[in-house]
């Protein structure tokens, strides 16, 4: 028996076997050992292996699942089918996917200052702006009044409220310019 692939999921490699015996390939797991440094759920290594003579049928086979399992988890993950659904088709680049409104809420929440959620949203005028506006503040209630302590929380709910406006805006523009790219 030779090895056909390594996999660190005792699950895995039941399916695995389950998989090559319905193609009538005699199947044998053989657990590797302790190896911590993976970064797997399981620190446990597991060989899936075949007999010689099918070794290359076994990797023809795992070869034709991977497309498929790469379509059943796009599918999954719902995703909408389209044209370039191709594999291996590649996303647009960063400035022209669209904003998630919760994500600009979100980061606008947990953002150590305020405008990070704006910032998000690609409303960077603004963003900048409370940036500037937030670190003056800060210093000034540091050194001069702590009243701004205040108003910084005051500009820090701010941008919780405007983010996902200004989401909803570069959105809108962007399937204006760019036609609709979810």
């Amino acid at each position: 028996m030779v090895a056909v692939t390594t996999l660190r999921d005792p699950a895995g490699a039941q399916v695995a076997k389950e998989m090559l015996t319905e193609r009538g390939i005699d199947v044998e797991i053989r657990r590797l050992g302790y190896n911590p440094y993976f970064g797997a759920p399981t620190a446990e290594e597991f060989e899936v292996r075949v007999p010689e003579d099918a070794l290359e049928e076994a990797q023809r086979f795992f070869e034709a699942m991977e497309g498929e399992l790469e379509r059943a988890a796009i599918a999954e993950a719902g995703v909408p089918a389209g044209e370039d659904d191709a594999p291996g088709a590649e996303l647009p680049p960063p400035e022209l996917r669209e904003r998630k409104v919760s994500w600009a809420v979100a980061l606008g929440l947990v953002g150590p200052i305020p405008g990070c959620g704006v910032l998000y949203a690609r409303a960077f005028a603004l963003g900048w702006t409370m940036i500037g506006l937030s670190l003056a503040l800060f210093f000034g209630a540091m050194t001069v009044n702590p009243d701004c302590f205040g108003i910084l929380i005051a500009l820090k709910a701010a941008d919780i409220l405007v983010a996902p406006f200004a989401a909803a805006r570069f959105n809108r523009k962007l399937r204006e310019h760019h036609g609709a790219r979810t």
